[in-house]
């Protein structure tokens, strides 16, 4: 999994980058100027079925599971 989740206070899901623009960013990068606040996410009372359309219809491996108040949980 390449995906790396940025979390705030309480397991908030503030968002996501890349391992790679993580490494490559510069030194004196900020990681709030690194990640994009547009992500797919599952919560924790999605049904499996729509669970399964989310992950084939992005092509993704992994996503993030939020709770109702919108921290990761997963």
């Amino acid at each position: 999994v390449y995906a790396c989740y940025i979390i705030g206070e309480h397991r908030r899901l503030l968002g996501f980058t890349s391992l790679r623009r993580l490494v490559t960013s510069p030194l004196d990068a900020m990681v709030r100027d690194l990640y994009d606040e547009n992500f797919v996410f599952l919560r924790t009372d999605t049904p499996q079925e729509e669970a399964v359309e989310t992950f084939r219809r992005y092509d993704l491996i992994a996503l993030p599971v939020l709770d109702s108040g919108g921290n990761m949980v997963g």
